[in-house]
């Protein structure tokens, strides 16, 4: 049976499946090192080299798993892994969210409210009067920040329309 999972893993483009399986593979790792309270280090080659070395008959697909190979083979190689890892109940969590985390979510009601506040504060015009007085500096400083110029905001409220 192929789950929305199963689609979603198949859907992936190679880069995409490299970055989530990596990702994967990070949250697996932080997982060990909790369970063991202390630091575990396995870069792509060493783990490749273990997996070879303890199923001696599938060295030579490994071996096209280690960076720097094809990135066909590993990707389709990530797309297993991912596969795999999502037909365990313990693991299917952590292979949607690897997945997840490929998309920038944005809700659009948040995003036109960082606007907002993004665009007051551009147009702000303020002058500041500071006075210092240390060893090296004495005396009274002017500062201020004219407004942004039309033409740019109007540039940045048009991101995600459709001109």
């Amino acid at each position: 049976m192929i789950t929305e999972l199963d689609s979603r893993i198949a859907a992936l483009t190679n880069d995409e499946a490299i970055q989530a399986s990596a990702y994967l593979a990070e949250c697996l790792r932080q997982q060990l090192q909790a369970a063991f309270h202390a630091p575990v280090t396995i870069d792509d080659n060493q783990a490749a080299g273990m997996l070879c070395t303890a199923f001696p008959e599938a060295a030579g697909e490994l071996q096209g798993v280690r960076p720097g190979a094809d990135d066909q083979f590993r990707a389709q190689a990530a797309r297993q892994f991912l596969a795999v890892c999502a037909e365990e109940p313990q693991y299917a969590g952590y292979v949607q969210d690897a997945i997840d985390q490929l998309v920038f979510k944005c809700e659009p009601l948040t995003l036109m409210a960082v606007a907002a506040g993004i665009v007051f504060l551009m147009q702000l015009k303020f002058k500041a009067n500071v006075t210092v007085h240390t060893k090296t500096v004495d005396g009274t400083f002017e500062i201020g920040k004219n407004p942004t110029s039309e033409g740019l905001l109007k540039k940045i409220l048009s991101i995600g329309s459709l001109k």
